[in-house]
This record gives C-alpha cells, structure tokens and sequence, in this order.
C-alpha cells in the first residue's frame, strides 16, 4: 500500500508506523476485542481474537491467517477487521494515520495514504523503466492510483465498477485467464 516497496527481495523503500501508534493501536483493539493483523515488512501476524468480523472478511477474501504474538518489528501498516461503527472512533483516536475502509469488515490503516501508484512509481524508477514500459492489474478502489504509473490499467472482470470506468482495459475475471486475455490484447505476449 506504499508503506513498504519491494523490488525482487530488496526493499526499496519503508515508512513504518510510530511504535508508540503501534502500542496504542494493539491496545484499543484489544480494549475493544476486537483483531487486527499487523504489516511488516518480512510478515503479516493477526493479534487478537478470531471473531465473527474476522470469519466474515475471510469468507469473502479467504487470505490465510497466521495467530502469533506480534514481535515489534518495524510496523508498516494494520489489517483492521471491523464494521464501519468503530470508523469514527478510531479516526479521532488516531489522527496522524491513514485509514482506508475497503470491506465491510476491512481497513487498512497505515502512516502513509494507501496510494499503489506510488509504490509502482518507486519500482519503475528503481529498474530505470518509463511508465511506457509497464502494466497494471487491479480490481479495487485503491488500485485505480495505478493508472497514472502504467501506460495500461487493467481491471479484472470481477472488479468493482468504479476500477472498470478508470481502466483501460476491463478483460475476463482472473479465474477465466484475465491476465492472459489482457496480455494479449496489449500484444505483450504471443500464444500459437
């Protein structure tokens, strides 16, 4: 989400989060028990308890969960798992970080805006590559910050509307082979 860039296995960039922020943040979770899953830069723990906020964001995006104690590395970002009630709450709370609700029960929270075109910027920049050079795949609302980093954004048949009206491009959902109906299209590869 443009807190952490990575170019192959090497870190290009890293803004992580206060640890003071990550303390207070971990303890209104916890006041509130509810869960979050903390973003380093090496893994993702979910701290807190697996509840019905949880099992209704993963029935939808069926990411793994990995229940461990969170070790202090350096924090670029939370997975909050929450209904919009705890929204205004939180934003009080906690000022100084970005808050980007993209589920019912899914909100990125970081110290940075939740911007991809950035990041891919960076790694264009990093591999000495024009935007002329790249292609970008997405299928929500914060993928739409892409666009302007890529000379094509591409959204997956199964993405939200506003990502299909932005896009140049709207192919197949990613289970139909959108990627390679994509590359196609853009003459990016040639299948016989």
């Amino acid at each position: 989400c443009g807190a952490s860039i990575f170019a192959g296995h090497e870190m290009i960039k890293s803004l992580p989060c206060k640890g003071k922020e990550v303390d207070d943040v971990l303890k209104w979770v916890k006041e509130h028990k509810l869960c979050a899953e903390v973003v380093s830069n090496k893994n993702r723990v979910t701290c807190g308890r697996v509840n019905k906020y949880v099992e209704g964001y993963h029935y939808v995006y069926q990411d793994p969960i990995a229940l461990r104690k969170h070790d202090h590395k350096p924090v670029t970002g939370f997975l909050l798992y929450a209904p919009k009630e705890y929204d205004e709450e939180f934003q009080k709370l906690f000022p100084n970080l970005c808050f980007f609700r993209f589920a019912e029960y899914g909100v990125d929270i970081g110290n940075v805006p939740h911007i991809k075109g950035q990041g891919i910027a960076d790694v264009l920049k990093y591999f000495n590559l024009t935007k002329e050079q790249a292609i970008a795949f997405g299928d929500d609302i914060q993928d739409i910050s892409m666009k302007e980093s890529v000379q094509y954004f591409v959204c997956v048949g199964n993405g939200r509307e506003e990502v299909k009206k932005a896009a140049d491009f709207v192919s197949k959902p990613i289970t139909e082979d959108g990627l390679l109906e994509a590359f196609k299209k853009f003459n990016l590869v040639w299948v016989n």
